[in-house]
């Protein structure tokens, strides 16, 4: 009985010690601030910490959930207070032509939205929703574009350029050949090139084995409308190297050679990142860069999928130059989909489990943001226990930002 009594005590101090040691929402609420917005602006303990991290910092990086009504809101609301701490220069997840175009789209800025619209409705596939700019095809990415270019931020393309941009850019060069002695030529060329390419579309469309973009790269109507561009033209080969480097990379995936699709993506990134820094560096000794992302892409160090991605880059960047680099991972709490709200910490959705602390302190009607650095001592002396993936975030994002209840954002072609 004695033996019993002294096992049930240790039994229960063990117990103990391990719930004193592991992470819950309860750890995380002294590390943790609301805020909310109104009228466009930040208001709450909350703002104080966005303030605070901008001003300390050279770079924020901003490692988003796609889509997110939400953060396009807080995304207008955040430029104004980067651009008053000197930051022209925002970073995102298109490639550069698309950038180009953007801010083709945001020229005059009061003209955005309708300029933003008419180009969605052209390009957009509504039925299958394949957009020609990914995560620029909602009202609110519209509305931070806006902003972005009323403060005069110069925009970044770092990535590839995105899966349905063919067809516009397509259209590009030809209209930049219109007044050329051989434009109905390049036109019949054009034609015979965007005929190949829907085509292409379509097969994938109804059959999901056909490697679509291994297949643009070696089409012979698309490749003899490339070849009416002289190699020295600038503005021509800007485009096409850029379409056959993305195509390369979609082919690997096509190809399932993931690994290589993931490191040249983040190589080109880091390609494009440096170039546009050097040309910032050129109008000042350190460029301020605001980078908004998706949250994989923005991890400080190796990511989960084993590539040193563009946050590993900037962050090293960082250290290289003795400047600051901060980033903050979105997630969320409550999700609208379909008139459905899904609270995910009770829902049944796998992934929660992994991360239910953070989950877990989301608010329906406010912002949270959590500092996480504070936390990173105690894991890595043993004294706080908690999930690899909770862990891996501890160690690799500054903060946790949860929104509020959340929505997809609103189509572009749609009032």
């Amino acid at each position: 009985m004695k033996n019993l009594l002294f096992l049930s005590m240790f039994t229960l101090l063990v117990f103990t010690l391990e719930a004193q040691d592991t992470l819950t929402a309860e750890n995380l609420r002294p590390y943790t601030y609301l805020f909310a917005l109104s009228q466009g602006k930040m208001n709450g303990d909350g703002a104080s910490i966005w303030k605070q991290i901008v001003v300390e910092s050279d770079f924020v990086l901003l490692g988003e959930k796609h889509q997110s009504s939400q953060l396009g809101h807080l995304t207008s609301a955040l430029l104004p207070i980067l651009a008053e701490s000197g930051f022209q220069n925002f970073a995102v997840e298109v490639g550069p032509n698309a950038a180009e175009k953007l801010e083709k789209l945001a020229s005059p800025t009061t003209s955005t939205q309708a300029q933003m619209k008419a180009f969605t409705k052209k390009y957009a596939n509504k039925t299958f929703f394949k957009m020609p700019i990914n995560f620029f095809h909602g009202h609110e990415d519209a509305a931070f574009l806006q902003k972005a270019r009323e403060l005069n931020f110069d925009l970044w393309g770092l990535d590839q350029e995105l899966y349905y941009s063919v067809e516009f850019l397509l259209d590009d060069l030809l209209e930049y050949k219109k007044n050329s002695a051989d434009y109905k030529k390049i036109r019949r060329l054009h034609s015979k090139a965007m005929k190949r390419y829907k085509w292409l579309n379509l097969k994938e469309d109804l059959n999901k084995k056909v490697q679509r973009n291994c297949l643009l790269l070696e089409d012979e109507e698309i490749n003899n409308f490339f070849g009416a561009f002289a190699a020295k033209d600038e503005f021509a080969q800007n485009i096409i190297v850029a379409l056959k480097k993305s195509w390369q990379i979609y082919c690997d995936n096509e190809q399932r050679k993931y690994k290589r699709a993931n490191r040249v993506r983040a190589e080109y990134m880091k390609e494009r990142f440096l170039a546009n820094y050097k040309k910032a560096e050129n109008r000042g000794s350190f460029p301020k860069v605001f980078l908004k992302m998706g949250d994989l892409h923005l991890t400080s160090g190796t990511t989960s999928l084993g590539v040193d991605d563009i946050g590993s880059y900037v962050f090293d960047l960082a250290k290289e130059k003795n400047l600051k680099a901060t980033n903050i991972r979105h997630i969320r709490r409550f999700y609208k989909s379909k008139n459905k709200l899904i609270d995910y910490p009770n829902s049944n959705i796998e992934w929660v489990k992994y991360w239910r602390p953070f989950v877990e302190v989301g608010e329906r009607d406010k912002w949270v943001i959590i500092d996480l650095r504070p936390f990173r001592d105690p894991l890595a002396k043993g004294e706080l226990k908690t999930t690899e993936w909770t862990a891996y975030d501890i160690n690799h994002y500054d903060f946790i930002l949860i929104s509020p209840e959340d929505t997809r954002v609103r189509p572009l072609w749609k009032n």
